[in-house]
C-alpha cells in the first residue's frame, strides 16, 4: 500500500495505474494478490494526507503563507502552510513540497480577521514555535490576522 500511495502522491500515477504497477511488482516477486481497488489507493492516500495535517510544528521559526483562495460554490477555502527558516541554509531555489508543511486547510462562507487569527494563535501556541512574518497578498482579513497576532506581513507583489 505504500508504494501505491507514494506512485500516487509523490509521482503522480494514475489511481488505477498504481494498482496496476503494484499487481505487477508483487508478481516478480512470486506473490499471489488479487488487484487492489483505485478506491482503496485513494482512501489511504487521504489518510496518509490527514495524519501529515495532524503533525505539529517543530519547534522553530517559520514564515507563515497564507491565502485565501478557490471558491467552491459559497465556500472559500482558507489555506495556511509554513516553512522553517534556516539560518545556516539560505539558498535561491523554489520551495519543494519538503520545505512545507500545511497547517491548515478549510473551507467557509466567509473568513473573518479574527478568525483566521485565531486559527494561526491556535498553531503559534505550540511550545518553541513562532513565525517571523507572513506572506500573502493584500487581502483585508488576512491583514487583519496578522495585524491581531502581531506578526509582520509581506505583501506578495507578484499580482
Amino acid at each position: 500500500m505504500l508504494l501505491s500511495v507514494v506512485l500516487h502522491i509523490h509521482h503522480n500515477v494514475s489511481l488505477r495505474a498504481c494498482s496496476a504497477a503494484l499487481y505487477e511488482v508483487t508478481q516478480l516477486y512470486g506473490q499471489k494478490i488479487k488487484r487492489i481497488s483505485a478506491t482503496t489507493i485513494r482512501s489511504w492516500s487521504m489518510r496518509m494526507g490527514h495524519y501529515h495535517l495532524q503533525m505539529r510544528l517543530a519547534a522553530g521559526s517559520y514564515v507563515l503563507i497564507a491565502d485565501e483562495s478557490i471558491l467552491i460554490g459559497n465556500q472559500k477555502l482558507l489555506v495556511l502552510l509554513a516553512v522553517r527558516q534556516r539560518e545556516a541554509l539560505c539558498r535561491i531555489a523554489p520551495l519543494t513540497m519538503q520545505d512545507v508543511s500545511v497547517i491548515h486547510v478549510q473551507s467557509n462562507t466567509s473568513w473573518k480577521g479574527v478568525d483566521i487569527a485565531a486559527i494561526i494563535q491556535q498553531t503559534g501556541q505550540e511550545p518553541g514555535v513562532r513565525f517571523a512574518y507572513a506572506v500573502s497578498d493584500k487581502g483585508n482579513n488576512l491583514r487583519k490576522a496578522f495585524s491581531i497576532c502581531q506578526i509582520i506581513h509581506i505583501e506578495d507583489v507578484t499580482h
